[in-house]
């Protein structure tokens, strides 16, 4: 089972929650085989002086927490990571940098 967290400031996440989630799960599903059901997703959206991060990144700066049962292979891993990054951009269009 995997649990995702996503952080996010609160405008960003209020417009692209279901993409984002559709992208993620997604993402879970062709990487690590789940099942559709299988949806453990909590969004925090944050208003912006309760999210510090590097000035170069822009309202859609975004930061997936991925909890997961032990076990999975490096190379699960790394799946689940270009699916993430392929699947953001294409479905939540957000660019990997989500610079300004």
């Amino acid at each position: 089972m995997a649990q995702i967290i996503v952080y996010g400031h609160r405008e960003s996440i209020q417009r692209r929650r279901s993409a984002l989630s559709d992208a993620i799960h997604g993402a879970v599903m062709a990487a690590l085989d789940y099942p559709a059901e299988k949806r453990f997703h909590r969004f925090i959206a944050l208003d912006p002086e309760d999210f510090i991060h590097p000035a170069d990144r822009g309202v859609d700066y975004t930061i997936i927490e991925i909890s997961m049962f032990e076990g999975r292979t490096e190379r699960a891993k790394r799946a689940v990571i270009t699916e993430l990054f392929t699947r953001i951009e294409a479905e939540a269009g957000i660019s990997p940098t989500a610079s300004r």
